[in-house]
Formats: C-alpha cells, structure tokens, sequence
C-alpha cells in the first residue's frame, strides 16, 4: 500500500510539475495574419457608376499592438497616407477616418473584411471631396464630392 501511494504522489507532482512549464499567453497576436504584402483585384463603384476591374497592393505593417495594423499608401503624393486597421480574429476593420494625403487630397475612409484561407476579402468606402481649379465654365474652382466604393480579394505574395 505505501509502494502505491508513493506511486500516485510521484505520478500527480510529475502532473503538476509539467502543467505549470506551459507558456502563458502563447496565443499569436492578430496581426500576425495581416502583416506582409498583399495583392489583388476588385469592383470600383464611383457615384453609383460600376468603373471596372482595379488591381490594387496593400502593405499592411505592425501597429501599436497584435490587434491592430498600419497601411502606407505612397502614391504618387508626397508623404502618402497612413490609416490604422483594427483586427478582431481573422476580422478587418477601418473605423471611419478623415484622411488628407500628400497631395492635399480630403477624404472620408471606412473598411471591413475578413481573412479565409489564403485570401483577405476586404469592402472599402472612401468620400473624396477635391477642388478642380478653375474648373467651372466661369473659370471658378469647382468642388467635386466622389463616393467609392471598391470590393476586393487580395492574396499575401
């Protein structure tokens, strides 16, 4: 009887002893996902009017933790344009953000998406507000208001 309770002592410490050597908190963050390149196709709607297949390269980069993650788009503008992604699982998101670019270019951006497989599906709004110079027929500058609409399917390359 005292060979097998020593036995089951050493047996629950063993237990014990090799539950407490797992990681704690070992779960990868979201963006590890996200992170890197990603390339691909999709359906621009401005003002309603379907415009056509654009091919698109988002580089998404770490943020200010694993839940979120940061694009640049350089363009052709100066500076470009930084906008914060929130991450939730394999969910994308853009809360709604004004953005002024480079170029000095306004607009109004939002997103959702999502991560399946190999392919990031991603919705994105944009209202651009741009002043056309000189663009009326008196010769006065004209303010133009485009909202688009684009429905993407990327893949990381």
């Amino acid at each position: 009887m005292k060979k097998s309770t020593i036995v089951i002592i050493c047996c629950s410490l063993s237990a014990i002893v090799f539950n407490s050597c797992s990681k704690k908190g070992s779960s990868t963050p979201d963006s590890t996902n996200f992170i890197g390149r990603w390339v691909g196709t999709g359906a621009l709607t401005e003002n309603g009017v379907a415009i056509g297949p654009v091919t698109d390269t988002l580089v998404f980069i770490a943020g200010s933790d694993g839940n979120h993650v940061i694009v640049q788009d350089t363009g052709s503008c100066k500076g470009g344009t930084v906008v914060n992604f929130v991450l939730n699982g394999n969910a994308i998101s853009l809360p709604t953000t004004v953005v002024t670019d480079g170029c000095g270019n306004k607009s109004t951006d939002n997103a959702n998406g999502n991560l399946s497989g190999g392919t990031l599906s991603l919705t994105i709004q944009e209202l651009i507000t741009t002043t056309i110079p000189n663009g009326s027929s008196t010769g006065t500058d004209t303010v133009e208001t485009i909202n688009a609409s684009i429905v993407m399917a990327l893949t990381k390359k």
